[in-house]
């Protein structure tokens, strides 16, 4: 405070703080936009990944379907699941 000059008094730099305040509120406020854009990008990621192994697992199931009515087809009843 000792290198101010004598014409600025403290009141006077209420402006400059407000202005330093809105500016970092404008900031938070593109930041906390861009990590929601960025959520919604992983979010949509995350859900073309599980469809694409759900479509995976189905094929699975599928085949091992198809194999064990290949294997064994003269057993009346038998299903996947009680093998």
């Amino acid at each position: 405070m000792e290198n101010m000059p004598q014409n600025i008094r403290p009141k006077d730099l209420s402006f400059v703080v407000q202005a330093i305040g809105a500016d970092i509120e404008r900031t938070q406020v593109r930041l906390i936009t861009s990590a929601n854009a960025d959520m919604l990008l992983v979010q949509q990621l995350v859900a073309l990944i599980q469809d694409s192994e759900k479509q995976k697992d189905t094929f699975t199931q599928q085949a091992v379907a198809q194999m064990v009515a290949s294997v064994l087809p003269t057993i009346r009843g038998s299903r996947r699941r009680a093998i």
